[in-house]
């Protein structure tokens, strides 16, 4: 008999759906470590499941690209004479003017600061990045085999317990089991105390058959040799029974040739009788 699950369909969407927005795609291993418990082959199963269900979306979602704010230029519009407006454009030509000269003074001094700068920072950043870049290299594969070592536990785990239930049903199977035996070698016990009994009874039924037996072949001496002289007694009869056929054969012919012989002389007698008849007609 199967356990009950250990979770429910929501922890599955719950995790599933946290993976996702973080990109990483949803299985079986990665719920089983976020849960930390249940099997990783059932609950790949019900992750399966839920999706066909339409209950999860496998589709990863991106991070929105981020783009700078537009600054927004508002410009004030006022009814100023031509000549005003004229001026206040040749000034506002002439501010920008040296504006841009003083901005562009002031970038190349800045820029040739930020580039000495940069360099030195640009040497350290390369130096950490390769210490950086090797040692994430050496924790990816450290982590790597530390989860392929906790997968093989978790799935020898699973066995064990698979192996585990099979023994406890086996148990139970042999606990229902001994316990018919004992039922059955009971009422074994009981048929054998009854046929002891019977056979007692039978054996002083047997002497009495016995005795009757006796008795009878006695009796089946006398009978055959009645038999015997009935059969005698037959023969002869059917020896008389054959000659009184052959007698009644006789018998029968003779009392045909009488008959044959009555009819003629009644023919006779009568034959004037006839005539006369006829001559009176």
């Amino acid at each position: 008999m199967a356990r009950p699950r250990s979770y429910t369909d929501d922890d599955v969407i719950n995790i599933a759906t946290q993976l996702i927005s973080k990109g990483k795609k949803p299985s079986g291993w990665y719920i089983k470590e976020a849960l930390g418990r249940g099997r990783i082959s059932t609950i790949q199963a019900d992750l399966d499941r839920l999706i066909q269900d339409g209950h999860i979306s496998v589709e990863v979602r991106k991070a929105p690209d981020t783009k700078d704010d537009e600054a927004t230029l508002a410009f004030l519009s006022y009814d100023l004479p031509a000549e005003l407006q004229e001026l206040l454009a040749k000034r506002e030509e002439d501010l920008c003017k040296v504006m841009r000269e003083m901005t562009s003074a002031l970038n190349n001094k800045a820029h040739e600061h930020y580039e000495t700068i940069m360099a030195i920072r640009v040497r350290d950043l390369d130096a950490k990045y390769n210490l950086t870049y090797r040692a994430k290299e050496q924790a990816e594969a450290d982590y790597s085999d530390i989860e392929e070592r906790l997968k093989k536990q978790v799935e020898e785990k699973e066995q064990l317990e698979e192996k585990i239930e099979e023994l406890e049903c086996e148990l139970a199977e042999s606990k229902q089991s001994n316990s018919e035996l004992l039922q059955h070698n009971l009422h074994l016990t009981n048929n054998l105390s009854a046929a002891a009994e019977k056979y007692e009874t039978l054996q002083g039924t047997h002497q009495d058959l016995n005795g009757q037996l006796s008795a009878l072949q006695n009796d089946h001496t006398a009978v055959t040799v009645k038999l015997k002289f009935a059969i005698n007694e037959n023969e002869s009869l059917q020896s008389r029974l054959a000659e009184l056929a052959v007698g009644y054969d006789e018998a029968k012919d003779q009392l045909a040739e009488a008959r044959a012989k009555l009819t003629a002389y009644q023919d006779a007698l009568h034959a004037p009788e006839r005539k006369r008849d006829s001559e009176i007609s």
